[in-house]
């Protein structure tokens, strides 16, 4: 890996893979690193921008694309998580950004190594109440076309020889850039669970995620900018189901506060990442366990 481009690099998952990045040896490191993201990245700290060399670059991935030509990994992590991710806007700006990621990779005088992150947790998940044409009403289907639109549109320019492809959907992790986003289920719990000693779960208590540590997925989501070309589609995530409820509790327990459940909605939800295919095909692991990094996020 040389010159390294990352979009979406202010967000959650940017940032821990530039942590990681910084925590491993020199020579493993991309010579260059240049963060694309629409807003500025306060909490870089100067001694790893200049460990890196890394640079950041404020653009907006809607306009057309103009960064320097030496790229040669390319990891786009832009516009997933954010609160208007469900919305059509969302799913056509995705949809667009994607298509100049292709229209400036064709002007590359190298072929590049794209990874391409999407959220993982949508396709694991879809209702289970099939009558009365109930999946078209659901608020999560355009969020699936949108994202499959991208990835034909990525598949396609693979097959053209534009750039090296691995498609890696994204699932839901615990790390320090996640402290401050409270619309996230684990930084909710400890804010209520420090401010108020009560967390309250307002949804559905049954509800089943998984959650993969931060320092794993960066080591997975390196992996595969490192790995050789032909990879499956790539899931990166944790393979461990989680209730909501026993998450709540687990929390709560670390700060001696209490769980109230104020629904009894039972839905059925549920997104686990099924991640064998990729700890095969790059060689990872999963070993922080979810407790584990709440643990290491509290302290």
């Amino acid at each position: 890996m040389k010159n390294l481009l990352i979009t979406g690099a202010s967000g959650f998952v940017g940032r821990s893979v530039v942590d990681y990045l910084s925590s491993i040896p020199k020579d493993q490191r991309p010579e260059s690193i240049t963060l694309v993201s629409r807003s500025a990245i306060v909490d870089l700290d100067k001694q790893v921008m200049n460990d890196l060399n890394l640079k950041h670059v404020q653009a907006d991935l809607l306009n057309e694309w103009s960064f320097d030509s030496s790229v040669t990994h390319l990891l786009q992590l832009a516009a997933d998580g954010s609160e208007l991710a469900y919305s059509e806007k969302a799913a056509e700006d995705f949809v667009k950004f994607t298509q100049r990621l292709i229209q400036w990779c064709e002007t590359l005088a190298t072929k590049p190594v794209v990874v391409h992150a999407s959220s993982g947790a949508c396709f694991g998940y879809f209702p289970l109440d099939s009558s009365n044409d109930s999946t078209k009403n659901w608020s999560k289907l355009r969020f699936v076309e949108g994202r499959l639109e991208a990835e034909h549109l990525l598949q396609s320019a693979y097959r053209r020889e534009i750039f090296d492809l691995r498609i890696a959907r994204l699932y839901s992790f615990i790390g320090s850039h996640i402290r401050g986003k409270i619309h996230y289920a684990v930084p909710s719990f400890i804010s209520m669970a420090k401010t108020s000693g009560v967390i309250r779960l307002t949804g559905d208590p049954m509800t089943v995620r998984s959650y993969l540590s931060a320092l794993e997925m960066s080591q997975w989501v390196v992996a595969a900018l490192n790995a050789n070309s032909g990879l499956p589609l790539l899931s990166i995530g944790s393979s461990v189901p989680v209730r909501i409820l026993d998450l709540a509790e687990f929390v709560a327990e670390q700060f001696s506060a209490k769980v109230e459940v104020e629904s009894h909605e039972i839905t059925g939800d549920r997104y686990v990442a099924d991640n064998q295919i990729t700890k095969t095909a790059l060689g990872v692991d999963e070993a922080i366990s979810w407790k584990r990094a709440i643990v290491e996020l509290i302290d």
